[in-house]
């Protein structure tokens, strides 16, 4: 099973809290869905941001 290492949140006009929208393997996959999301998203107080995964904090190995 891959990790859906890149993730792409929203927001809603001026809000704190971002809300998880979907995750990707890849980052041009992520890239490709928001490029589609805003084409057909009319709202233009959503805002796309891109997070990528870093450090798996299950590997035991990470948990300084």
């Amino acid at each position: 099973m891959a990790i859906n290492k890149y993730i792409v949140m929203m927001r809603f006009g001026d809000s704190k809290s971002f809300n998880l929208d979907k995750g990707f393997v890849s980052k041009d996959d992520a890239k490709q869905y928001v490029s589609i999301m805003k084409r057909s998203n009319q709202d233009k107080f959503v805002k796309y941001y891109l997070f990528e995964q870093s450090v798996d904090f299950q590997d035991h190995h990470h948990t300084d």
